[in-house]
């Protein structure tokens, strides 16, 4: 089944319910927190799993209005739209966002 997994703390184990001919599985080990994703490969564009030295940033379902806002804001993918928006606007990052969707993130 598509979505993410969090945990606060290093855990070791498979993601059940996953049919691979239709789905990615993505995993994110820090020290303190494991994360793992399964997403369906026709809406990869649209969903993040993505860790660098100052963020942490998980979405997952559909963004509408995705591919205006690439262009709005000059970027590629949805990380980088996540963490433009997150620079300029805070907590209130998502409040242009259209569709349906649920995500994290960890600074």
């Amino acid at each position: 089944m598509p979505g993410f997994f969090v945990c606060n703390r290093r855990l070791d184990m498979e993601l059940s319910n996953v049919n691979l001919d239709r789905s990615e599985c993505g995993v994110l080990e820090m020290p303190d927190y494991t994360i793992k994703s399964v997403m369906l490969k026709s809406f990869k564009k649209d969903k993040t799993l993505y860790l660098d030295k100052d963020y942490v940033v998980i979405e997952d379902g559909y963004i509408l209005n995705s591919r205006e806002l690439f262009r709005k804001y000059n970027v590629k993918n949805v990380h980088d739209l996540i963490i433009h928006l997150y620079k300029s606007n805070g907590d209130t990052f998502m409040n242009e966002f259209r569709g349906s969707f649920g995500g994290g993130g960890i600074r």
